[in-house]
């Protein structure tokens, strides 16, 4: 079996981003059960807006980050419509993979599930969540 080193870069970097995922599930879920609420920014939700014509729907973070479709469609069926960006600095210890201002976390309100809102490409497909 012959394998690329593209490929392997792929493999490691979704690899990454599911731990980084597990992490903060696991993190914002003991956050949730001692203080009721989602360790969330300030004021950061989702919103459709539309564009062309109603023709696309998109998602977007207040002040920000676009979420395109492909995103909508890896997002899990039990989700709600709400989603809000997390605040790592609410959470003890945690050490990201992807952590730079520009990696945007997103958990969703009803089903805590957490998306990477940049995604990571492998085997030719986009992930945003494990």
């Amino acid at each position: 079996m012959i394998t690329s080193i593209s490929n392997y870069t792929n493999s490691s970097a979704l690899m990454n981003m599911q731990a980084d995922i597990q992490v903060l599930k696991d993190k914002a879920t003991v956050y949730y059960n001692s203080y009721g609420d989602i360790p969330k920014c300030a004021e950061t939700y989702f919103e459709t807006i539309d564009t062309s014509g109603g023709n696309i729907t998109v998602y977007k973070i207040s002040e920000g980050t676009i979420i395109n479709e492909e995103f909508i469609e890896d997002r899990d069926g039990e989700d709600g419509d709400i989603y809000y960006q997390i605040d790592t600095t609410k959470l003890n210890n945690v050490t990201l993979n992807f952590g730079t201002n520009e990696d945007i976390y997103i958990i969703n309100a009803r089903t805590l599930n957490v998306y990477y809102t940049n995604g990571v490409m492998s085997e030719d497909e986009m992930h945003y969540t494990y």
